[in-house]
């Protein structure tokens, strides 16, 4: 496995490490609106290597790279992400 394809599974490890099917998310649609969603799958990789990962309301893998954990709220200053943070 090359740099790039290391760098890429580094980052569907760390997302599978920190946020679990069913995670509150937003995702970017392609004409740049932002959609609160939930994750209904572990992220992996493309066969060509791009990482994915499922929401609902979508078919297939979605892009990784335009999906972000959606702030829950906040508790004493600190921002909470759901599955991330233990209160």
């Amino acid at each position: 496995m090359d740099v790039k394809g290391v760098k890429m599974l580094t980052i569907v490890k760390d997302w599978n490490k920190n946020y679990p099917p069913g995670t509150e998310v937003e995702l970017t649609n392609d004409d740049g609106e932002i959609e609160k969603t939930k994750t209904r799958s572990v992220a992996w990789l493309l066969g060509s290597g791009i990482p994915v990962v499922e929401v609902d309301g979508r078919a297939g893998g979605y892009l990784l790279t335009r999906i972000r954990p959606a702030a829950q709220k906040r508790h004493s200053g600190q921002l909470i992400v759901k599955g991330r943070n233990d209160v």
